[in-house]
């Protein structure tokens, strides 16, 4: 995409062929990551340029110190909006918030403990976990305690922490325990249910089975429930700092920490409670040194995401930075927020802007491979998309495949609502004759990509007296969706490229435009239109590309 982008080398290859009866489409889905440009801004109003904590005042749009976000398995991002004590739950494509939770309700507000410490409030959480039907985890640190809500509910049913009481808030209740638990951070669920918790001031991480509220293991204590020594027995692979965030699970079980006080992230296997890989130490378990910034270096690492091949983003927070570790790797190959560079850690290098960071603190992936980090000291969320070509009404197809699609049937439009008696299909094209109604043939793909994206559009033509210029065309009108828009608002055309067909009498000839999109997008219509009243056109092999 654009020149700075490493996949830009990729080509994705939409193949509209006009067929007996059908237009079939072969997309090439990209296996690419999301470029360094963030295309959506949550929390500054759709400005990039801003950092206001609560912009506009205390709303479902604004945040303050966002801190970790999710992105839920079917549905929705859920962030944890620090400073206003409260999370928000997105519905996906929006930037505003549907549901709050620690703020009974009300958007308006952001007071600690609001109504006194319950089932409902919270005081500055950190840490969230969505699992399967969106039942959601809140690491709520400054109550000591994990609160647990059912799908949809905003009052929680179930406490880690606190003896089983919503009304305490006490740090490591009853004495250091398997129960107990002192500023937890980070939550993550695997498959099956199971939670695991970075309890902070105990550093240690616990895991707890499904539906249990007493740990049954533990990490970083030797096996112990009833120490909570900072790096007991020296740094290893077996230790933990105090100062901990984010932990994550991956699909087959394994577990990434995020070791802030020593400057790492720790690898567990799945079921082991000592590492066997450390990112940010130069493959050393002994050491927690900040020397330096490097593709290899750390500074208080705090957000994990693992995506669909294995691959790992870190949020290193002091460098400002988001870095990409391909799987298996503890040498980055991408970083956000510096402008390509691995040496430099700098506050909103360049300026506050769509490619600039400024202490994040939590990345998350959604299923389609976009890519959310919490842009902590700028008060937003940013969303990077992934490059991807999926059909909107069908299905997303990886490597090769044909959509059969029937224009009569799904794509053909008339400006009188019924005039289709004019347009037929033939065993090599698509014919459409003069009438009183202007008639076109669309198809809409949904495809995301950035400003600077460049398309070459093609298609061949044949015409029998044509008139004048505008009443045969072939176009494509490209799309972004409206951030701030409610149900019913139409998208934004970015822009309309149109290719003029020739007039008069002529055989087949082929057509062709290159074109630069001077936005971000997410969908495309190819269309193509007759509106004269006599004259008969046909078209054939359209097809389109983006580079």
């Amino acid at each position: 995409m654009k020149g700075k982008f490493i996949n830009s080398w990729l080509v994705f290859l939409i193949l509209l062929a006009f067929t007996f009866s059908s237009i079939g489409i072969t997309p090439v889905q990209a296996a690419g990551l999301p470029d360094t440009t963030a295309d959506v801004v949550y929390g500054q109003a759709g400005s990039f340029t801003t950092n206001t904590p609560n912009n506009g005042g205390i709303s479902a749009n604004s945040l303050a110190m966002p801190v970790i976000d999710k992105v839920s398995v079917t549905d929705g991002m859920y962030v944890t909006d620090w400073a206003n004590s409260r999370v928000l739950y997105y519905p996906a494509g929006s930037t505003t918030a549907t549901r709050v939770y620690g703020q009974n309700g009300s958007f308006t507000t952001g007071t600690e403990n609001k109504g006194g410490i319950s089932a409902k409030s919270l005081r500055l959480p950190i840490g969230v976990a969505v699992y399967a039907n969106n039942n959601v985890y809140v690491a709520d640190i400054n109550n000591n305690r994990v609160l647990y809500y059912p799908a949809g509910s905003t009052t929680a049913t179930r406490v880690y922490g606190q003896g089983g009481s919503f009304t305490t808030n006490t740090f490591n209740k009853g004495g250091i325990s398997a129960n107990s638990l002192a500023y937890p951070t980070g939550v993550a669920v695997d498959a099956k249910g199971n939670l695991y918790v970075a309890d902070r001031g105990n550093a240690r991480v616990l895991y707890y089975p499904a539906g249990s509220t007493t740990a049954t293991r533990v990490l970083g204590q030797g096996g112990s429930f009833t120490t909570g020594t900072s790096n007991k027995g020296g740094i290893s692979a077996k230790s933990l700092s105090n100062f901990l965030d984010e932990v994550m699970v991956d699909g087959s079980g394994n577990l990434y920490v995020a070791d802030v006080g020593n400057n790492r992230v720790l690898y567990y296997p799945k079921g082991s409670a000592t590492a066997t890989r450390v990112y940010g130490q130069g493959g050393s378990f002994t050491t927690n040194t900040v020397s330096g910034i490097s593709a290899d270096s750390l500074n208080q690492p705090c957000g994990l995401v693992v995506d669909s091949v294995g691959g790992l983003y870190i949020a290193d927070q002091v460098n400002s930075r988001v870095l990409y570790y391909p799987a298996g790797s503890t040498t980055a190959t991408r970083v956000y927020g510096q402008g390509g560079s691995f040496t430099t850690g700098t506050a909103n290098n360049g300026g506050i802007s769509a490619d600039s960071l400024f202490i994040p603190s939590g990345v998350a992936l959604d299923e389609s491979g976009n890519l959310y980090i919490s842009d902590q000291f700028n008060n937003r969320v940013l969303e990077y998309f992934k490059e991807q070509l999926s059909n909107g009404g069908f299905n997303t197809y990886v490597g090769s495949g044909t959509i059969p699609l029937y224009w009569n049937a799904l794509n053909f439009s008339s400006s009188d609502g019924k005039d289709t008696t004019n347009v037929e299909e033939g065993s090599a094209s698509v014919r459409i004759g003069g009438s009183s109604a202007s008639k076109s043939l669309s198809q809409t793909i949904l495809l995301k990509g950035i400003a600077g994206d460049t398309f070459t559009f093609s298609f061949w033509v044949m015409g029998d007296a044509i008139p004048a210029n505008g009443a045969c065309m072939g176009q494509v009108l490209v799309y972004k969706n409206n951030p701030q828009a409610g149900p019913g608002t139409p998208d934004i055309l970015v822009g309309t490229y149109t290719i003029n067909c020739p007039t008069d009498t002529f055989a087949f000839q082929p057509m062709s435009l290159t074109f630069t999109v001077p936005s971000v997008y997410y969908k495309v219509v190819v269309k193509f239109t007759y509106s004269k009243p006599s004259g008969t056109v046909w078209f054939d092999n359209a097809s389109l590309t983006v580079r």
